[in-house]
C-alpha cells in the first residue's frame, strides 16, 4: 500500500470511482501487527456485506502509515446514507471493542513527525510542539474529513502544515 494515496492514485481502490464516499480513521495508537490485522479482516468482512437500501455498497478499506484507515463505498444509484453508516460505525466501534483499541479524537490533528511516523495530538500539545520546533510549516498534516475517493487521489488527504488551518497553530515566523 502506498504511503500516500496520490503517489499512486490510479491504484489505491482501483475498484472505485472519484465519487466513491470515504471516511477516514485512525487507530488511536500504534497496533501490534496480529491485532491489526485482525481488526483489518474482521471490518473488510463487514464491508464484503455491507448494503444500504438494500443494494450492496461495492467498498474497498486502506491503510496508510499503519494506524490511517479509508474506507471507500460506492453506489451507482445514491449515497450510502443512514442505516448503512450506522451499520459501519457499528462494525468500526465492535472491532475496535474486540482489538482493545480506540478510534482517535476528531478534534486531534494527524500528522507525520520528522522521522515520518504518524502521530496524533490535541491542538495544544501540536502548537505545544510548534513553539518547541517539533513541528513546522513543512509537516505534514493530514485532513480526515475529506469526503471524496477523488480528493484522496488528488492529493487532498494531506497538506503542508503551512498550507492548511494548521498554519494558525504555528509561530508567525514559521508559518508561512
Amino acid at each position: 500500500m502506498p504511503a500516500s494515496p496520490s503517489a499512486d492514485a490510479a491504484r489505491f481502490m482501483p475498484t472505485l470511482p472519484d465519487e466513491a464516499q470515504v471516511w477516514c480513521l485512525a487507530y488511536d495508537r500504534p497496533l501490534p501487527a496480529d491485532v491489526r490485522a485482525r481488526a483489518e479482516e474482521r471490518l473488510r468482512a463487514f464491508l464484503a456485506s455491507w448494503h444500504c437500501h438494500g443494494h450492496p455498497v461495492t467498498a474497498e478499506l486502506a491503510v496508510l502509515h499503519e494506524r490511517l484507515l479509508v474506507v471507500g463505498a460506492w453506489l451507482a444509484e445514491e449515497r450510502v446514507s443512514g442505516c448503512a453508516i450506522d451499520g459501519l460505525t457499528g462494525a468500526l466501534g465492535e472491532v475496535a471493542r474486540e482489538g482493545g483499541f480506540g478510534w482517535h479524537d476528531p478534534l486531534h490533528i494527524a500528522y507525520l513527525d520528522a522521522e515520518g511516523a504518524f502521530q496524533l495530538a490535541g491542538r495544544a500539545a501540536f502548537k505545544q510542539q510548534a513553539r518547541a520546533g517539533a513541528v513546522d510549516a513543512g509537516t505534514v498534516v493530514f485532513d480526515l474529513g475529506v469526503s471524496t475517493l477523488g480528493a484522496v487521489r488528488r492529493g487532498g488527504l494531506t497538506a503542508a502544515a503551512g498550507q492548511a488551518w494548521h498554519r494558525a497553530l504555528l509561530p508567525a515566523e514559521t508559518a508561512a
